[in-house]
């Protein structure tokens, strides 16, 4: 993007409408980071608590003042830098097995073929939960046992998809996020 537009300013903006801005990231940092989303906003503090990002703001809405979280999950590294997790509320429970639905979505994401996946739990009666994914192939010859030795080559074992169903496109809410309700096991 950088070499097509080489005056521009590029910057990308981590936030939530309760949190207002919590971080920004200009292009070095997205070169030098590519998975983060920058270091905290000008006058903002940002913080984990048991994976929970932390925001302390001027910018946050008033019921949430003075520090709040929303349930995002992170790590901050040395250098400042925030990395998104995924949200406590998608967390896959599988035999005491956490997993992280937005990282499983991001390896399959790179899985020639694919276009596009949303990942969740589903039920399973030992484990309490497995990972099942929904995929949107760009490549009609692209199978389940294709995408499944993908990803047992590059995920720990408990993080493979146990189920895989291909789907037309992802069902998204009304802010352009994906809309894991809508996932049937179908």
């Amino acid at each position: 993007m950088i070499s097509f537009f080489p005056n521009a300013n590029i910057c990308e903006y981590y936030g939530a409408s309760e949190l207002g801005y919590v971080s920004v990231a200009g292009a070095g940092d997205l070169l030098k980071f590519p998975e983060s989303v920058g270091k905290a906003f000008p006058g903002v503090k940002l913080w984990t608590e048991n994976d929970f990002i932390w925001v302390e703001s001027p910018y946050l809405a008033p019921d949430y003042r003075p520090r709040a979280t929303i349930g995002d999950l992170g790590k901050i590294d040395d250098e400042r830098y925030l990395f998104l997790l995924g949200r406590k509320n998608n967390v896959i429970n599988s035999g005491g097995l956490k997993i992280m639905p937005e990282q499983v979505e991001d390896m399959l994401n790179r899985c020639p073929g694919i276009a596009a996946s949303a990942v969740k739990g589903v039920d399973d009666p030992l484990k309490g939960q497995k990972v099942a994914a929904w995929v949107v192939k760009n490549d009609s010859s692209l199978t389940v046992r294709a995408i499944k030795s993908y990803c047992k080559k590059l995920l720990p074992k408990h993080c493979c998809p146990r189920h895989i169903f291909f789907i037309e496109e992802l069902p998204l809410n009304i802010n352009g996020k994906i809309d894991r309700s809508m996932l049937r096991n179908n």
